[in-house]
């Protein structure tokens, strides 16, 4: 009959997430608020995200421990003024 009966191609979606800028701010009663700026890229549409975690921290040496309100728990190694985070094989670099 002419109708075509090959299957449906699959979509192929790509995300790609640039961390552009990033804060920290320790505060002196143990709480922290840690914001990324983020350019993601979605199917070639980029668009802006900020995304802000708040929580307390603790010091154990010269590792800094935080807790985010969202269940988050990550730790940055301080040394010579500079805090570092290894995020996923990304090292992030906080200085003063």
């Amino acid at each position: 009959r002419g109708e075509d009966c090959s299957a449906p191609q699959p979509a192929v979606f790509e995300s790609i997430a640039a961390i552009a800028a990033g804060s920290l701010t320790l505060r002196e009663d143990n709480t922290f608020s840690d914001s990324t700026d983020l350019r993601r890229t979605e199917n070639q549409i980029a668009r802006r995200v900020i995304d802000v975690a708040e929580g307390t921290w603790i010091q154990a040496g010269d590792t800094i421990k935080l807790n985010s309100t969202r269940g988050e728990r990550y730790f940055m190694l301080f040394s010579a003024q500079t805090l570092t985070q290894n995020l996923g094989g990304r090292i992030l670099l906080y200085k003063r």
